[in-house]
């Protein structure tokens, strides 16, 4: 693990993971879109970290935890610098078309207001500055209830929504969204006879049992 975050740090020496990040997966399966690669890759980059440096301090590596240490405030200060507004938004530039490999028409890139696996991940991973992270979550709540109480993240920034929202105050929008039955939300899948987690797509139709 020590050798993998090296690779990614000598690839990456700015605090953003950008290079050498393999497949471009990111928060793919979002109702809303795919949140920017860029963001989610060194959110995680930064909660791995995150990981070593509480490692090492439970088995008394002293330099090592300070070296972990270090390597999260840079990636932090990159994240903040590149993702975090001075309101609270956590913006990033989304793929608003994306042709195929042998298409001619240049791929649009847009600025995202917020998204909420972006949100959420920032939230929870600590990439957001202490004084913002009542607005950052403020404005998660607020997207959600926008979109009548429902689930737009995928299945990275999903396991943290409802932490996050209690974490914040927001225990009755997190209700809320719990016990939801409308599309997409969990309470769709358990009325619709689902015995686990559904795949999940951007229409009703593409929502199925896992074989």
């Amino acid at each position: 693990m020590q050798k993998y975050l090296n690779a990614i740090d000598a690839a990456n020496p700015d605090g953003l993971w950008k290079n050498e990040a393999g497949i471009a997966f990111g928060d793919w399966l979002s109702p809303e879109g795919k949140t920017d690669y860029t963001l989610i890759a060194t959110a995680y980059w930064a909660y791995d970290v995150t990981l070593m440096r509480q490692m090492a301090h439970a088995t008394g590596r002293t330099q090592d935890e300070q070296t972990y240490a270090a390597l999260f405030i840079k990636i932090r200060a990159a994240f903040e610098k590149q993702f975090v507004r001075g309101d609270g938004y956590v913006a990033a530039l989304t793929t608003a078309l994306r042709p195929s490999a042998r298409s001619t028409i240049p791929t649009q890139r847009v600025a995202a207001e917020t998204r909420r696996p972006a949100t959420c991940s920032a939230l929870h991973m600590n990439l957001i500055p202490e004084n913002l992270r009542a607005a950052a979550a403020k404005k998660l709540a607020d997207k959600i209830h926008a979109n009548h109480d429902l689930l737009g993240t995928g299945f990275l920034g999903t396991p943290y929504l409802l932490e996050e929202l209690t974490k914040a105050g927001y225990q009755e929008p997190a209700y809320t969204l719990l016990l939801n039955t409308q599309y997409p939300s969990w309470g769709y899948m358990v009325t619709h006879g689902a015995t686990t987690m559904w795949s999940v797509g951007t229409r009703p139709d593409a929502w199925r049992p896992r074989a």
